[in-house]
């Protein structure tokens, strides 16, 4: 009897241990497919070159080549306001404005006097950024985001009538409101509301876009990205594009007709041309305007 409990014993004991090992074999062959099934996509993702903490940093300390070291990463995971090689002689000897652990991203707004910097920085030489109010219908209701390319026209009444004229042709739009990329801070279901655009310009254009606003209403066109043609530069009376200007004359007067024995004639003509021809002497105070 104390045979056959021993026995039963070691039969559980032995299928216990052929579970366990069963299941450890299931689960190293499911890590194992998992990393096999990554690599592809790690090998075939786009890197980018990132400045990296190479040991923790502390709030004021100086950054350097000794504490900073350059890290490859994935395109995609790359943060907007991340440090690149090619800005470290920008940052070298600026101060951590916050604490950073060793291999860490190091951001622009982890910098002294960095956050600023950055925004001017997108400005080439000789071209300035200005900074202009906008309403929900100049701003494509909302619509436009950093990065877009835009027409501006300008509407103002002159002269008794409402004329149109470009301002501007594929101006870049550095940002809107606070926003200075595209995606930066937004969620999918944030309102994207802002009352200022800021546009990169030279100084002759930034002039031209104030005096723009000084005397009418500047109304921004978006264009499809690519698109750099170059319209005729040329000012259009408003009423004539909707095809509801008033018809004129000769000289741009008003015509009168003029009837002969209760027949019109041929051509109107103004009536102080019809009392010349008819031998009357002209005068311009009798002129009909």
């Amino acid at each position: 009897m104390t045979r056959l409990k021993l026995n039963r014993n070691w039969a559980v004991l032995g299928v216990a241990v052929a579970v366990g090992l069963i299941a450890a074999f299931s689960v190293q062959r499911y890590i194992r497919e998992r990393v096999e099934a990554a690599q592809p996509a790690a090998v075939d993702a786009q890197t980018v070159d990132i400045i990296v903490a190479a040991t923790p940093l502390s709030r004021g300390d100086r950054l350097n080549s000794a504490n900073l070291a350059v890290r490859k990463v994935p395109k995609e995971w790359v943060h907007s306001n991340a440090v690149r090689p090619r800005d470290f002689e920008n940052i070298e000897n600026k101060a951590m404005l916050t604490t950073a652990v060793a291999g860490e991203p190091i951001l622009q707004a982890q910098i002294e006097g960095q956050r600023d910097a950055a925004f001017s920085a997108s400005l080439g030489n000789g071209r300035r950024a200005v900074t202009v109010p906008v309403d929900e219908i100049s701003s494509i209701s909302g619509l436009l985001v950093p990065g877009d390319a835009i027409d501006l026209i300008l509407s103002v009444r002159h002269e008794g009538k409402v004329k149109l004229l470009p301002v501007m042709q594929d101006v870049k739009v550095m940002a809107t409101g606070t926003q200075v990329q595209h995606g930066q801070g937004r969620n999918k279901d944030e309102n994207r509301t802002f009352s200022t655009v800021t546009l990169n310009a030279t100084p002759e254009d930034a002039r031209r876009i104030m005096a723009a606003r000084e005397v009418g209403k500047v109304t921004a066109l978006l264009r499809a990205p690519g698109d750099t043609a170059q319209q005729a530069a040329r000012t259009e009376d408003a009423l004539a594009l909707l095809g509801i200007a008033r018809a004129t004359g000769r000289g741009g007067r008003a015509a009168v007709q003029v009837l002969y024995g209760g027949r019109s004639s041929d051509a109107a003509r103004p009536l102080n041309e019809t009392r010349h021809a008819a031998g009357e002497p002209r005068a311009d105070s009798t002129a009909l305007e």
